[in-house]
């Protein structure tokens, strides 16, 4: 889907996690000043915070580029212990978005 919609291969991936993100973030905007986002995709973090810049200004949300921060987030954030704790079944996660609507966030 995204690549019939001449989004480059090296790209997918990009587009895919900034769409994770905004699903994740969905409905909690105005709540957030500010997106610390792990570093997980090394040399992308220009395109990752560019994408997600433009996305969520695209929502109506007045967001600046130093709002999104990317930086080792690590093992005690809560966003990580949240993460482990779906992840091992102790917990059951928030929201399960399907396919479609990841696409559809890219």
């Amino acid at each position: 889907m995204l690549l019939e919609r001449r989004v480059k291969s090296r790209m997918v991936m990009v587009r895919m996690f900034v769409g994770a993100i905004l699903l994740a973030a969905r409905g909690h905007l105005e709540e957030i000043s500010s997106v610390t986002i792990d570093e997980e995709y090394i040399g992308y973090e220009a395109s990752i915070r560019s994408l997600l810049l433009d996305r969520i200004r695209a929502s109506g949300f007045n967001f600046s580029k130093e709002d999104i921060v990317i930086a080792r987030v690590g093992k005690h954030s809560p966003a990580h212990r949240a993460a482990i704790r779906v992840t091992r079944r102790q917990a059951r996660a928030d929201r399960v978005p399907s396919a479609e609507e990841l696409v559809k966030a890219c």
